[in-house]
């Protein structure tokens, strides 16, 4: 079995970058999203061209930024993982004064 490893934020450019050179280096991916399951699928079609036929790729979302969003992604997770890539983030535009409690809390809750 190839070895497999998770990549939170697949669907974003750096994410897609990651994947792409770990499946050229023979990695099976877990491609994490947590909304833009599009990109995140067209990420796995585009990986499946060039692997081969032992690699696996598997789609799994899950919103870090709520209590029970890793429990979620555990819960996809079949294979042991060798490597986690954790690229997962969001921002906020404008001055940290400005924001409600609950925004500060989905920052730390998604970032920490």
């Amino acid at each position: 079995m190839k070895p497999f490893a998770l990549i939170t934020g697949s669907s974003g450019d750096i994410g897609s970058a990651v994947a792409e050179r770990l499946a050229a280096e023979g990695y099976s991916l877990y491609l994490h999203y947590n909304c833009n399951e599009d990109a995140v699928n067209e990420l796995e079609r585009k990986l499946r061209l060039t692997a081969d036929e032992s690699q696996q790729f598997i789609t799994v979302q899950a919103d870090f930024s709520r209590q029970d969003g890793v429990d979620r992604l555990l819960e996809q997770i079949q294979h042991p993982i060798d490597v986690v890539i954790h690229n997962s983030g969001s921002s906020y535009v404008g001055l940290i004064t400005d924001m409600t409690d609950d925004e500060v809390q989905r920052m730390v809750q998604l970032h920490v």
